[in-house]
């Protein structure tokens, strides 16, 4: 089922949080999403254990737009599925070739108390949202499912650089080849994703990607 939707995906599985644009806005915003995750062997569960979160207001007139992070860290997604702490490689997929961290760092992060609830991170974005908000992210429902988020409203509201930029054979392009084309001579991007993805370096591509 999809995440563009007022009901949950899958109703059988807790945590999944409902998200509106009903609040009023004087401005455009950019929430630019990305997650790095895990994932449950069984049945292709996504966790997400690191996300970013960067608004990008866009006042009337001509003032210049404003970009500020509201999350970057580990996330907790123990609500979903405590078993990720196992260590048990026969049951979870840790993927430290794209996080950069292996189990044990993420459980050193957690033992130290620097893992973010999965449910603190949806009520940020939850808050964050408003009449004039807009989701932005490389291959974003996927990153909306790992995080439960769904919403009917959502659909209109979503911004994929996935789907904006299609290749010359109508596939989608990976994130750093995207980047590497278009944000060669702009910024310092030049070593973007060489070696393990940061969740808020990559909010920060898509962001930067948006027409």
């Amino acid at each position: 089922a999809s995440v563009l939707s007022d009901a949950p995906p899958d109703e059988s599985k807790p945590s999944w949080v409902l998200l509106s644009a009903e609040s009023a806005a004087n401005s455009i915003t950019l929430l630019a999403i990305d997650v790095e995750m895990i994932e449950r062997r069984s049945d292709k569960l996504r966790l997400p254990v690191t996300a970013a979160l960067v608004r990008c207001e866009i006042p009337e007139g001509n003032d210049a737009p404003t970009t500020s992070t509201l999350f970057s860290g580990f996330v907790d997604p123990s609500s979903v599925d405590a078993g990720w702490a196992s260590g048990d490689i026969a049951a979870w997929d840790y993927k430290e070739q794209f996080t950069g961290f292996t189990h044990a760092d993420l459980l050193a992060r957690r033992d130290a108390g620097e893992m973010t609830p999965l449910s603190q991170l949806q009520r940020r974005i939850k808050d964050a949202m408003h009449a004039g908000a807009f989701l932005v992210g490389h291959g974003i429902q996927c990153d909306l499912r790992c995080l439960r988020l769904h919403g009917a409203a959502l659909r209109r509201r979503v911004v994929d650089t996935m789907w904006i930029f299609r290749t010359m054979g109508g596939g989608s392009a990976p994130l750093k080849d995207l980047v590497a084309e278009m944000l060669a001579e702009v910024g310092d991007w030049a070593d973007f994703q060489k070696g393990a993805h940061g969740a808020l370096r990559d909010a920060e591509a898509a962001l930067a990607l948006v027409p």
